[in-house]
């Protein structure tokens, strides 16, 4: 007999973690597939060892402050949590759940974290059964924990960057009971990560919506930001208030399509962005795709359009208004020089100013590349890939020339 979400993910509970790091990323068309093994017990993890005695130094302890988002027929569950005990010995590759020491006691770490647990058990109904559920949870958590491993990695995880910090990934342990009314336990993989304070794009917004429109009740309307101002928790435990004008929301536009461009450049492809999962926070200092051959991140002009941003309308760009050119409003705002200056190769400006001898960009906008760079990039590319296969059969040929006529010549040697 399962237990509810609730009774599983409730406040004040303390959950024991031990770490664990997935296999490689699947799940979706885009990896190859990835099968649980027919051995593996319903309720167990693949590739985790159940002998917690081997997870002495390394487990840790949270405990529940909040539920976020828990019930059934969700993909995940997640809640804000603290770190009770910090492990003796920390992950690798990722931040480490002890906070700074003047005496070098590795004392717990003191923000509040985000759970999020991929658990089988609440997911919603599927063709395959609970064993398909299974296998959907751990592709799921297999992709997400490559994300922000592969972003931890190169140092974009945290503050300033976009992407929250990453203490890796984990399973706890749940009791639980078989059919009978044993007692058993069942194993649940899950992330942690910073927990995020502020407020999405969707919270700050109603939707406009037509009451003569009866065509597509599912499509929302253009976002209507609010006007009054958005209290925000600094350090102190004090707070800000923020009004979101126009120019406010550029800049939160303009901070998104830079990250993107950044994981772009990565080699990371973002999917379904939507306003829910694009959150504003308050900081204060000191608290192989292709795209990766560039030598900068591409310009967000690229892959940025009135079109893709459909989801964000009246943030920004802005709603329909008769008369109004979104798409040139939203183009010459992508290239001035405020945001991320004209469409040009940073490459070729750097080598013109270092011949003028200048070394110090310039420019209040980062440095980007741009697509026709990387046509350019893609067509020497194959250019070599065709240089090198001709030389393989080139030397093929050879190879097959020189056996031939040791062969030949081992026939016309004289029999002694």
């Amino acid at each position: 007999m399962a237990s509810s979400p609730a009774q599983v993910y409730t406040v004040g509970k303390q959950l024991e973690l031990f770490p664990h790091v997935p296999g490689p990323p699947h799940g979706i068309y885009d990896y190859e597939p990835r099968p649980l093994p027919a051995t593996l017990a319903a309720g167990q993890i693949r590739d985790f060892d159940k002998n917690t005695a081997k997870y002495i130094k390394t487990k840790a302890t949270v405990q529940i402050e909040e539920v976020i988002r828990v019930g059934d027929n969700r993909e995940s569950q997640i809640v804000r949590c603290k770190v009770v005990q910090p492990p003796v010995e920390s992950q690798r590759g990722v931040y480490p759940l002890v906070g700074k020491s003047k005496n070098k006691t590795r004392l717990p770490l003191a923000r509040s974290l985000a759970l999020k647990a991929y658990d089988y058990e609440y997911y919603g109904d599927s063709f395959g059964g609970p064993s398909a559920n299974a296998e959907e949870s751990d592709g799921d958590f297999s992709r997400e924990f490559a994300v922000y491993r592969y972003y931890c990695d190169k140092g974009l995880t945290g503050s300033p960057h976009a992407m929250p910090q990453f203490y890796g990934g984990w399973v706890m342990k749940i009791r639980s009971k078989d059919e009978n009314g044993s007692l058993k336990y069942r194993y649940v993989s899950l992330i942690l990560i910073d927990y995020i304070h502020d407020c999405s794009i969707e919270s700050l917004c109603s939707r406009w919506t037509d009451p003569n429109d009866h065509n597509d009740p599912e499509t929302p309307g253009d976002l209507i930001p609010t006007k009054e101002p958005v209290p925000f928790q600094k350090a102190d435990g004090g707070f800000t208030h923020i009004t979101f004008d126009e120019k406010k929301r550029q800049l939160v536009i303009k901070k998104f399509l830079h990250s993107l461009a950044h994981g772009n450049h990565l080699g990371i492809e973002h999917r379904e962005i939507d306003p829910s999962n694009v959150f504003i926070t308050w900081a204060e200092p000191g608290v192989p795709q292709v795209a990766s051959w560039l030598p900068y991140p591409p310009h967000p002009f690229e892959r940025s359009s009135v079109a893709a941003l459909e989801d964000f309308h009246g943030w920004w760009p802005p709603a329909y208004e008769r008369g109004l050119d979104r798409d040139r409003l939203f183009d010459d705002w992508l290239c001035s020089e405020e945001v991320f200056g004209p469409l040009e190769e940073a490459q070729e400006v750097v080598a013109e100013l270092e011949a003028r001898g200048i070394r110090n960009w310039p420019h209040p906008y980062p440095k980007f590349s741009t697509f026709k760079t990387l046509k350019k990039l893609i067509k020497d590319r194959r250019e070599k890939d065709k240089q090198k296969k001709a030389e393989k059969e080139e030397e093929k040929a050879e190879k097959a020339k020189m056996e031939g006529m040791e062969e030949m010549n081992r026939l016309l040697l004289p029999s002694i």
